[in-house]
């Protein structure tokens, strides 16, 4: 096949740049068989670095081109470097020679006196070839036909190289010059040259094709160049096997079922060195069809059929997948109901149906215009219906209609929405926007967890409470009426409060993004998107929705809630359905209860009669759902210890408010301050199990009071107590509120839970202070925070905590609520509450305990923790500790299963470890009512090797820098970059012990080693890894920084540890993701980060504390050791850093548990000890959960035993029944 090409020097010119840019050895011409690249008498080098490019020798230069043809760009990119040294006078084998077509025109290659490219001679004392064809002179004509014998060869990019002798006249830009090249398969393909010939620079340029696989010789045609051009040769070509790449396809084209008459677009995203395209229908070449895309306008019945692509270049081929296309007269009644209804609304300003694979107004003229990623897929209606898909990274912008801006204060904009996202984006995606950035009108949004609405018009925000939204569809509606804002969700109101428009009325509109150049992007569908100048009303948008509905059987969104329920108390059973003309029946134990035809089943006082099974059926015209059957079961009394701690409760001097929940309200059972439900606030079982109930807030609503003055505690002094259980198994993104007594920003006290639940945190307003807990889990526990004028204390489970110093907020006159930091709900709690309790006195650390026993009495103690053995360093200390929970409860430790005496307290300290101190650790916890004894903890005491660890570190290739500190400087053992000292840094003894060196800082003092690109991990993948050491004790008031890189505020990474020391992460300016940690308190600990293309990885002593979705998309900085900012100490490291090492790739766990064991060494497997636990009839048996490759087994007589496996074991612990008699129990290696 020929490929031709007119050189337009003013068009192509400004098109240079997309030139390849491949490293190819360009050189002077070699051309002869017996010339010095074929002459095997002469010594060459032959592609000596593999990479597969070759060149011929050069004119008048044995080492390459002459230094007068080396332009700016050939300079730059092609024949620089020492990586191509090796391709000078080298040609691949398959490639013979290159000769005249015609043997006449020999005498055209300048001293080639006749010969074909003439000999290797000496040339005016150089070493070099004699042969240069010859283009264009008076004395020869057009066309010259060169050609490239070959045998056979893969695919390969040839470029020729047009030049003069610098020496001689010039020859003009080759304006109008022809080139043709027919290598006599059909898949050549030309790629543009360097075509500006720039005189000051150099006399050459180039052009470049790509050459199929084959055997046959390949032609050259040069034709013309412009009169009075002088002389002009072929000074050199190139051949770059590695230049050629196959195609590949990384985007299939996508079908579907399309609506008759729209147009759509079938595309495919292909890889490989220019790829061609052709289309096919049903398996025939479609005509002309030779782009990446195919445009089908006015779908009707003979487009329908299966469509595929073939892209090939000259280095093969790849077919992509078929997509089928089918076609669809209309919509479906459901869609086409609803569109029906918004297009009747005289208000409407714009309507977005996407049914058109489009963005295209079908009310209005507004059409919008796609950012980025955007794409259409099924609709809301299924079938022939469209939505539009934003994958997070693109949105439409529908630029600044006036109409949208609503200066009277009042519209409405209505749509449907998916949320697609399974993890947290780390932000909360914009729904629909009016602003651009900081410049707000409005901005509407769905928080990352799904469970809210923020409207936020730049000054404030109103945060409405939804329904988990799931990946199922919604419809939203946003009402904006002369200052008050209201929301609906799914067609029902939801909240409404008074909040204006934003002071930025003339911003424009956007879908999916809040700034039209993209910021906090959508991440899934929405469809049917409809403005309107009017406030719609109640009315009317359930209209819309049940529009949608009609035709459509009922769909059960809440299933009633089934339980125990004590005699006397009220019952109510309620089922939320969605459709049209809805009825409903309730049945007990399958038989229709008379007169119970509401969606909600009420029994004012229960008696035992009302016990049984209870469901109901939902109908209208079209069907019926059923629900599912709940139990309901009916006590005669709360269970004896809470009755005994509510008795306890009741009894306490300065009682104000008492919340129990057992009636399945809010009601004050102590005083007059009944609560409010607000949000999707249920009642479940409570702390005393049976009838008890608690609040079930689940982040989805809360439990507000408004202003109550007594709960103000204007004197300052006041508790607050309540049982809490914390339900999220993963972070919420936020801090979770357990009570309150704030409005948003205006803060008396804000008492929270972290997400790692592991410290209490107290917010007033101006400052946070914060205390350490036991983990908390899922289980219920008895909270009491104590304020007492300027301090406040926390107990938890009856035990006290801390007290430490932090007086209340300015703003006392305002609500209290509890699950809510704001009465429209903000940080809301997920999980469970009960017992709540207001006291107007600072209660005594006796009356808490005393509160705690009275419900604990009775019952055996509880482990919560087991203690946490490991490997420790020889002359360290160790501190092992249970979490245990229980009245009046005891503790004694073992070694070995050996009494430690006088070692009776939650707390076992070893000083200054040795060998004698290596062993395996158990606690046995006990009162009156019985025990139970822990899971061993294995101690293992090492003496680190040091150098074995740094050998391994420095094996990686990867390695970038390397900080020993052992030299007592932040100089980089491997690199050059050397940290600079700021503040007072001191160096003592380091993890190595010895002469090891680590760096101390002490919270006002870091290392700075500005801006080290390498450490900005540009492609977002790289590991920092370090040895680190918590020294401080109580809370520094902040989370230390250990490693980062950023300075203040632009943040691309920044390593922190807790300031409870319980959990270390990384904040990348739009989140932090801390993972749990444990024993980091004044021990070294071994830490890795790695961070890659799809998140972050922490890694704690070797082993994985968990990983995040967070990825580097903030601005590069510089980088400091043990602060956030790099002038000024800021959130300084406290404590010692040692064998700080950055690589350039993501260490693999395996390579992370090595480096570890390097210098600890792997973990010795102890003999194991079983532990017990019996709990009625229910009995735990476990051993340690680090040991592994065991076998429980039981038998019923230990004289002639069989023993068999014990089903059931899950993490070295399974619970069996006990009243089955005696059974034996033992531990076996298979």
């Amino acid at each position: 096949m020929k490929i031709h090409k007119t050189i337009l020097l003013f068009l192509l010119a400004l098109n240079w740049s997309t030139t390849l840019e491949a490293e190819i050895s360009f050189v002077g011409n070699d051309w002869d068989t017996n010339a010095k690249w074929r002459d095997p008498s002469v010594s060459k080098v032959n592609d000596t670095d593999q990479d597969h490019i070759y060149g011929s020798a050069g004119y008048y230069l044995a080492a390459g081109l002459r230094e007068g043809y080396k332009g700016t760009f050939l300079g730059d990119h092609v024949i620089a470097g020492e990586s191509n040294t090796d391709d000078i006078n080298t040609l691949p084998d398959y490639i013979t020679s290159l000769e005249f077509a015609d043997t006449a025109e020999r005498g055209r290659s300048w001293g080639g006196q006749g010969a074909n490219f003439g000999r290797l001679d000496v040339v005016s004392g150089s070493t070099g070839l004699t042969g240069a064809p010859i283009l264009k002179t008076g004395e020869f004509t057009d066309p010259m036909v060169l050609i490239l014998k070959r045998t056979d060869s893969p695919a390969f990019r040839l470029t020729l190289i047009l030049g003069n002798n610098p020496n001689e006249a010039g020859f003009d830009d080759p304006e109008g010059q022809l080139i043709t090249i027919d290598d006599g398969s059909e898949s050549v393909s030309e790629l543009t040259g360097d075509l500006d010939l720039d005189r000051t620079e150099g006399y050459t340029t180039y052009q470049t094709w790509d050459i199929s696989a084959g055997s046959s010789d390949i032609e050259i045609e040069l034709i013309g160049m412009p009169e009075g051009t002088g002389v002009a040769r072929l000074t050199g070509f190139a051949i770059d096997v590695a230049g050629v790449n196959p195609p590949e396809i990384l985007g299939q084209p996508v079908g579907g079922l399309f609506l008759a008459g729209t147009q759509i677009e079938l595309s495919v995203s292909a890889g490989g060195s220019n790829p061609k395209f052709q289309w096919h229908k049903d398996g025939q070449v479609i005509a002309g069809a030779t782009n990446s895309i195919l445009s089908l306008n006015n779908l009707n019945s003979t487009d329908a059929g299966a469509y595929h692509v073939v892209v090939s270049n000259s280095a093969g081929s790849a077919t992509s997948e078929v997509a089928e296309i089918s076609l669809a007269e209309n919509l479906s009644a459901q869609i086409a109901n609803y569109q029906a209804k918004v297009a009747a609304v005289p208000s409407l300003i714009s309507n977005y149906t996407f049914d058109g694979l489009n963005l295209d107004d079908r009310a209005g003229p507004n059409n919008g215009m796609a950012a980025g990623a955007v794409s259409f897929g099924e609709g809301l209606g299924g079938g022939a219906a469209k939505a539009l898909l934003l994958n997070g990274s693109g949105h439409v912008n529908l630029e600044a209609p006036q109409s949208f801006d609503f200066f009277d204060l009042s519209g409405t904009i209505q749509l449907w929405l998916r949320a697609d996202w399974t993890t947290s984006p780390g932000y909360n995606p914009c729904i629909f926007a009016d602003r651009d950035g900081a410049q707000v009108n409005y901005s509407l949004h769905l928080t990352a967890n799904k469970n809210q609405i923020v409207f936020w018009n730049g000054t404030a925000a109103a945060v409405a409470n939804i329904p988990a939204a799931g990946l199922d569809w919604h419809l939203l509606s946003a009402v904006f009426e002369n200052g008050n804002y209201s929301l609906y969700w799914d067609g029902e109101e939801i909240l409404t409060t008074e909040l204006d428009l934003g002071p930025a009325p003339e911003a424009p509109t956007q879908l999916g993004s809040s700034s039209p150049g993209g910021a906090e992007s959508w991440v899934g569908a929405l469809d049917e998107v409809a403005f309107f100048e009017d406030p719609l009303s109640a009315d009317t948008i359930e209209s819309h929705y049940l529009a949608f509905l009609a035709g459509e059987p009922p769909s059960i969104r809440t299933e009633p809630v089934g339980g125990v329920y004590l005699v006397g108390k009220p019952l109510e059973l309620t089922v939320d359905a969605v459709g049209t003309a809805l009825s409903y029946q309730w049945f007990k134990n399958d038989t229709a209860i008379e007169g119970s035809t509401a969606d909600s089943l009420s029994v004012p006082s229960v008696t035992l009669a009302d016990q049984g099974s209870y469901h109901v059926i939902v109908s209208n015209p079209a069907g019926s759902s059923l629900s599912n059957s709940v139990e309901i079961t009916i006590a005669e009394a709360l269970a004896p210890n809470l009755i005994e701690f509510q008795t306890a409760v009741k009894n306490q001097e300065g009682l104000l408010s008492y919340y129990t929940f057992d009636d399945a309200n809010a009601e004050d059972s102590q005083g007059s301050n009944d609560g409010t439900l607000a949000g999707a606030v249920t009642f479940g079982e409570g702390i005393g199990g049976g009838a008890a109930k608690g609040l079930n807030m689940d982040g989805e609503g809360h439990l507000t009071f408004g202003p109550v003055d007594a709960f103000d505690f204007f004197d300052g002094i006041g508790t607050v107590q309540l049982w809490l259980r914390a339900d999220w198994t993963s972070g919420p993104g936020f801090n979770p509120c357990i009570f309150s007594d704030r409005e948003g920003g205006p803060v008396n006290y804000s008492i929270h839970l972290n997400q790692e639940k592991t410290a209490i945190m107290y917010w007033n307003g101006s400052g946070v202070s914060s205390m350490g807990i036991p983990n908390a889990g899922q289980d219920w526990h008895l909270l009491t925070v104590v304020f007492d004028i300027d301090t406040w204390a926390v107990y938890w489970d009856g035990q006290f905590v801390e007290e430490l110093e932090h007086a209340m907020g300015p703003s006392s006159e305002v609500a209290t609520h509890i699950g809510s930091s704001s009465t429209a709900g903000g940080e809301v709690w997920p999980g469970a509450m009960d017992e709540v309790a207001f006291f107007n006195e600072a209660l005594s650390a006796s009356d808490v305990e005393a509160m705690f026993n009275a419900f604990a009495a009775g019952e055996p103690p509880e482990i919560l923790a087991d203690p946490e053995g490991g490997r420790f360093f020889a002359g360290a200390d160790a501190e092992l500790a249970v979490q245990a929970r229980g009245a009046n409860i005891e503790f004694q430790w073992t070694k070995d299963g050996e009494l430690i005496a006088g070692v009776t307290s939650e707390t076992l300290i070893l000083s200054s470890l040795s060998s004698d101190d290596q062993g395996s650790y158990q606690v046995t916890v006990s009162n009156g009512s019985g025990e139970v004894t822990s899971a061993a903890a294995l101690v293992v005491v090492v003496t680190p090797d040091l150098e074995a660890y740094q050998v391994a570190v420095r094996n990686e290739d990867s390695l970038i820098s390397y900080y020993t500190f052992d030299d007592e400087t932040a100089a980089d053992s491997v690199a050059g970059n050397d940290g600079l000292l700021e503040g007072a840094v001191d160096f003592q003894t380091g993890l190595g012990g010895t002469a090891d060196r680590a760096l101390i800082l002490d919270g006002q003092s870091h290392v700075a080693l500005t801006e080290v690109e390498d450490f900005d991990f540009t492609d977002g993948t790289g590991t920092v890894e370090a040895w680190i050491r918590a020294d401080w004790d109580g809370s520094p008031g902040y989370n230390p920084c250990i490693i980062a890189n950023r300075d203040g505020g632009p943040v691309r990474w920044s390593m922190h540890m807790s300031l409870n020391k319980a959990a270390t992460g990384v904040w990348n300016g739009a989140s932090y993701a801390p993972q749990p940690i444990s024993g980091a308190d004044g021990t070294w600990r071994h830490l890795v980060v790695v961070y890659t293309e799809t998140g972050i990885e922490v890694y704690w002593d070797g082993e994985l504390a968990g990983t995040s979705s967070q990825t580097l998309t903030g601005p590069i900085g510089p980088t400091q050791f043990g602060s956030s900012s790099n002038l000024d100490t800021t959130e300084g490291w406290i404590g010692a850093l040692d064998e700080i090492a950055f690589y350039s790739e993501p260490l693999t766990p395996s390579v992370i548990q090595a480096h570890y064991e390097a210098l600890v060494g792997p973990l010795q497997q102890a003999d194991p000890i079983l532990s017990y636990q019996l709990t009625g009839a229910e009995l735990t048996i476990s051993w340690p959960g680090e040991l592994t490759g065991f076998m429980l087994e039981s038998t019923s007589d230990l004289l002639t035993p069989t023993w068999e496996e014990v089903d059931g074991v899950n993490n070295n612990s399974v619970t069996v029944d006990s009243s089955q008699g005696t059974r034996f129990f033992r531990l076996r290696t298979p």
